[in-house]
């Protein structure tokens, strides 16, 4: 999910560098008023966070999941609860297998990360969320919803691998890259060369 929050979260042309998790479908006002753990989370890419960093999480402007996700997207920012966390980033890592040949180091970009935004800080910020019943059930009925407005980088948190580093402070993102290098294997199969990811390698244990 990304600096365009929509659905892959999270790409349009800010949404294929802007954020690639994301959810869609159609809506209802009003999500389940469960608290969770405090928290709603937004899958992302390496790459899309050096954009969110600077200017937060904002509305995307289509699908970059295509076909009827566009429309519902459009003009939204959406999240998940901890248990869709690793749905969502399966998306992230699906767009990157669709838009990638993994033979330069650039690659690493692509590698999904988890962002994080405190339930009761969006809520006195964009007011309360509003339900995506397609997206929930897409991932196995994890609570999937979104915002209409941006959500200022100030209110982000992002897992780099070891803890969780709030924008405002700033993210290593070169050293995010260097950590999924050190654990990807390059492969070689007569004159095609390619990266054997370890998409994994930076996602949270949540939900």
């Amino acid at each position: 999910m990304s600096r365009d929050g929509g659905p892959l979260i999270a790409l349009g042309a800010a949404g294929v560098l802007a954020g690639l998790a994301v959810l869609g479908g159609r809506s209802r006002r009003g999500a389940r008023n469960d608290e969770g753990d405090g928290w709603w989370y937004h899958a992302t890419s390496i790459e899309a966070l050096e954009e969110i960093e600077g200017a937060g999480l904002v509305p995307t402007s289509g699908s970059n999941f295509g076909g009827g996700y566009a429309g519902h997207s459009r003009g939204r920012v959406f999240f998940t609860e901890g248990s869709g966390v690793s749905y969502w980033a399966d998306k992230v890592e699906q767009r990157a297998h669709h838009s990638s040949d993994f033979d330069t180091e650039e690659s690493f970009g692509l590698v999904p990360v988890v962002l994080r935004v405190g339930r009761q800080d969006l809520a006195m910020t964009l007011g309360e969320p509003e339900a995506d019943e397609l997206g929930t059930r897409d991932a196995g009925h994890a609570e999937a919803v979104f915002f209409q407005g941006e959500v200022p980088p100030d209110l982000i948190e992002v897992w780099d691998g070891q803890a969780w580093v709030s924008l405002d402070d700033g993210v290593d993102t070169a050293s995010m890259r260097d950590e999924v290098g050190a654990a990807a294997q390059w492969e070689q199969d007569d004159d095609l060369g390619w990266w054997e990811i370890d998409f994994d390698v930076l996602l949270p244990l949540v939900g």
